[in-house]
């Protein structure tokens, strides 16, 4: 081999060697971050909630929350007075059943009802503004609507051969279609694959297209795939932008485990069934995504933080001497976490 070859070669292997580098360093972990120090906005003791299940921050130093003990959606200074109540329960104007998310978008409170598959909107000073029925124009057994402004809903497809989610004006006029369902999905559960994907340690065929969005800006959405995890971002034309591998963590790993080895138990005694959720709520502020693991199982709370290209950058722990749930909302501006404790609590935490 002649002198110029062999430079070559060394070349190459140098050029090799440093690409590898870079991918590792790329997706390195970022070292974990404990976050200890809350302030506590309401506690059980306090008797002022009940069992509080979504929360959002207004950005106005208030929270809007629905406690499903109190069947209210209730708006709560962060004083944790209760300051009004939102609509009320029942089937009538503004009234809901149920409430399965919460959105905040300018001077508006949209809630929904995913048992009436009804979207309410509310002004911010309490009072019913309209409603929109997106039951009529199909639903998923497990995913749930978005509301991304004040005048686009991205609705879900009821069938798994088309994809995740409509993109739908408050009139019903569809103008686009986006997320992409997972190959092997299923709509229908058969104990025996379920069974056999629990044993194998597999995703369950049932439970790769549970999804949830988050609206990152007026332009843009994240797709969360809460079984794998993965995260895609879509533009509003249903293009997709760019696609994250699945989220390699040991707390994620963690959830995954304790959720075979309880189901694994179960399906010894019974059938049964529990869906596989990794990754249970997020939000987007300020160009960057929180979202939350899965704290069923003693799993402790972590949330994810984002850059808007899908790299991670930031994993927070809160350590907790109660159980957390894994819905939660950011104040980016006085960098803090609003969580709920499952004391029927709510505490602030700092980041």
């Amino acid at each position: 081999m002649s002198q110029k070859m062999i430079f070559n070669v060394f070349t190459i292997l140098l050029i090799s060697l440093a690409s590898c580098e870079s991918v590792n360093e790329k997706t390195k972990l970022p070292e974990p971050i404990e976050l200890k120090d809350y302030e506590t906005i309401t506690s059980y003791e306090e008797m002022v909630l009940a069992n509080p299940q979504r929360i959002r921050f207004d950005g106005d130093e208030r929270l809007v929350l629905f406690d499903s003990g109190l069947e209210k959606v209730i708006s709560l200074s962060l004083e944790g007075e209760i300051i009004r109540e939102i609509g009320r329960k029942g089937s009538g104007p503004g009234e809901y059943r149920s409430v399965s998310n919460i959105y905040l978008c300018d001077n508006s409170i949209f809630l929904v009802d995913d048992r009436q598959f009804i979207i309410h909107r509310f002004l911010k000073d309490g009072n019913h503004s309209s409603s929109f029925i997106y039951g009529d124009y199909g639903t998923h057994r497990i995913n749930r609507p978005t509301v991304l402004n004040q005048n686009d809903l991205l609705i879900p497809n009821s069938d798994s051969e088309q994809a995740l989610f409509k993109l739908m004006n408050p009139n019903g006029e569809l103008f686009g279609e986006l997320g992409q369902i997972p190959k092997g999905s299923v709509d229908e559960l058969d104990y025996d694959v379920y069974r056999a994907a629990i044993s194998n340690r597999e995703v369950p065929p049932y439970f790769k297209p549970h999804v949830f969005a988050v609206n990152n800006n007026v332009n843009s959405i994240y797709i969360i795939y809460e079984a794998f995890p993965k995260i895609s971002q879509y533009n509003f034309s249903g293009e997709l932008l760019w696609e994250t591998e699945s989220i390699d963590a040991p707390e994620i790993d963690s959830v995954t485990i304790k959720y075979y080895n309880f189901m694994e138990m179960i399906l010894r005694q019974t059938n049964a069934v529990q869906p596989l959720r990794i990754y249970v709520d997020g939000v987007s502020k300020n160009g960057r995504l929180f979202v939350s693991t899965n704290t069923s199982h003693n799993n402790p709370l972590w949330i994810h933080e984002f850059e808007d290209n899908g790299n991670l950058v930031n994993r927070y722990v809160l350590e907790s001497d109660v159980s957390l749930k894994s819905y939660f909302d950011v104040d980016v501006n006085e960098r803090r976490i609003f969580v709920l404790t499952n004391e029927g609590g709510i505490r602030a935490y700092q980041y």
